[in-house]
């Protein structure tokens, strides 16, 4: 059976921007494991680009970074919250060099910082 996830990301006030879908490995150790790499490597991406880092396009940055070498992304936009997740994350973007993510409101939190 998957172990189902749902990653949000919002701006500095909060408010949610995007969903993220994860239908495998969302175990905490696994998703924080590959946000802390996933998310400072979507920063210099778009920073190299002269792309701004913000909530949308951490999300697009993700997906793209998802796909495995069969064009499969792991993980996929969603509009709708599913109702057989195992987790939830927030990922909130704190500024153009940090951001903090969550696991089910509080219980496990990480600050990733990057330049």
């Amino acid at each position: 059976m998957a172990t189902r996830c749902e990653i949000a990301i919002s701006d500095r006030s909060g408010q949610v921007k995007a969903k993220l879908y994860r239908h495998f490995d969302s175990y905490p150790d696994r998703v924080f494991g590959d946000l802390t790499g996933d998310i400072p490597a979507a920063f210099q991406k778009l920073k190299k680009a002269g792309r701004h880092f913000n909530a949308e396009s951490l999300a697009a940055m993700l997906v793209v970074g998802s796909v495995d070498s069969n064009g499969v992304p792991g993980i996929v936009p969603c509009q709708n919250t599913h109702d057989d997740l195992a987790y939830r994350y927030l990922v909130q973007v704190e500024d153009e060099s940090s951001v903090t993510v969550e696991m089910d409101g509080g219980i496990r939190s990480e600050r990733i910082e990057f330049l």
